[in-house]
């Protein structure tokens, strides 16, 4: 077996960071509900390049196979699975043991790619309710981006609170949250504000369908410009992924009575990163919801909505197996516009 796993080299380039294994070896044999993978695609979080530099709160020691999202195909079941069958398309879970409900910390604690290992490999071996199946009209590639970021995205529209048709939503950047939001936005019948940094990038979010597209590297103050884009009402929900550096603005661009969809983590990991003021708040109603990816259920929820409306999601670059490491350096300069794959064994086939 090919896997790629992480060296504990924290402080050195992307490439010391890695190491290519390779085992002659044939697939583990599953016991009781566990079942064999073949995987096909695994995708690049930005949770990923924080494992790497050990920035991530969960840690990942070395010999750890890194990355939470991929896909593949079942080649072996256990005896006691009931799910599925030899032959079936899988995806993983981000929390392979959070089935429904709210998340517990015993199982934040687990996830592929840093409590376990994870799908940058040719094979994997889970439990069999640790998967999910992808929408059918998907590839490979296109159902590997999907466990994170997607589910992340539906989360974030749903929650507690299900955004309604003709409400409004903000969406910050073009990483792959804030894109899944604005093609799940869609599918909710709601208007669609996106801020972005990168004219080439406003472009590519008007043709995912964001009804209104602005540059906030040109207006600093562009709360302001979302105000006057909603006729000073402000939107009904923020999918704020960024962190300190742009809650201030965001909180001043939420209706009365709206939320604040709070995702990711690597503006925290900023050290250099501002806070905000609280009075900001004064004299505002609004919700502030962190969300942590979803559950198994979250996920089949999303699946069906992807399915039924076509939904394709946005992939930047395939990248071969051996060369893993460029995935992670494609990721980490920020000039990407959709999600990195790696094809880890004939994605396409």
């Amino acid at each position: 077996m090919r896997s790629w796993s992480l060296t504990g080299n924290h402080l050195g380039s992307i490439a010391d960071g890695l190491c290519l294994d390779e085992v002659s070896t044939e697939p583990p044999q599953p016991v009781g509900r566990q079942v064999v993978v073949r995987v096909r695609a695994a995708a690049l979080n930005f949770r990923d390049a924080m494992i790497l530099r050990d920035t991530y709160t969960l840690k990942a020691g070395a010999g750890t196979i890194p990355l939470s999202d991929g896909a593949g195909d079942v080649v072996a079941v256990g005896p006691l699975v009931q799910q599925l069958n030899v032959g079936d398309r899988v995806v993983s879970t981000y929390f392979p043991r959070w089935r429904s409900g709210p998340l517990e910390p015993e199982y934040a604690g687990d996830q592929f790619g840093a409590g376990r290992d994870g799908l940058l490999a040719e094979w994997l071996v889970c439990e069999e309710d640790e998967l999910v199946r992808p929408p059918a009209h998907l590839s490979a590639c296109e159902a590997a981006t999907l466990p994170c970021s997607a589910v992340t995205a539906w989360s974030a529209l749903t929650g507690p609170r299900p955004v309604l048709p003709g409400q409004t939503i903000l969406t910050l950047g073009t990483g792959g949250v804030s894109l899944f939001a604005v093609q799940l936005g869609q599918l909710f019948g709601v208007r669609i504000i996106a801020a972005t940094s990168s004219g080439t990038k406003a472009a590519r979010l008007k043709a995912l369908g964001a009804d209104t597209v602005m540059d906030y590297s040109a207006n600093s103050s562009w709360d302001k410009e979302v105000l006057e884009a909603t006729d000073g009402f402000g939107v009904d929900r923020v999918i704020e992924t960024v962190g300190p550096q742009t809650l201030e603005r965001s909180i001043r661009s939420t209706a009365v009575g709206g939320e604040i969809a709070h995702v990711g983590g690597g503006g925290f990991a900023d050290s250099d990163a501002t806070t905000f003021d609280p009075r900001v708040l004064h004299g505002r109603s609004l919700s502030l919801r962190r969300v942590t990816v979803g559950s198994r259920h979250d996920f089949e929820m999303m699946n069906q909505a992807i399915a039924v409306h076509r939904l394709r999601p946005v992939v930047d670059a395939v990248i071969g197996f051996e060369d893993a490491p460029l995935a992670y350096e494609r990721l980490v300069d920020r000039s990407h516009l959709g999600k990195i794959v790696v094809d880890v064994n004939g994605a396409d086939e």
